[in-house]
């Protein structure tokens, strides 16, 4: 069985190797909406750094 190439990947490791790409090439298109390489890049690292300050002991618990 082939290993895994992603097994040790982060989600944001993973969007780096795709916002590596050519910057201005489309990344997402949603109806009428296009974002580039560059695009996705900012929003997953802002969107990393949003969870990173998050405390998961600020939510109230499930019980």
């Amino acid at each position: 069985m082939a290993a895994n190439p992603f097994a040790e990947s982060t989600v944001g490791g993973l969007l780096d190797a795709v916002a590596a790409r050519p910057l201005d090439g489309e990344a997402i298109v949603f109806g009428d909406e296009r974002t580039c390489f560059a695009e996705l890049g900012d929003r997953s690292l802002t969107l990393a750094r949003g969870c990173r300050g998050a405390s998961c002991a600020s939510r109230p618990s499930r019980s």
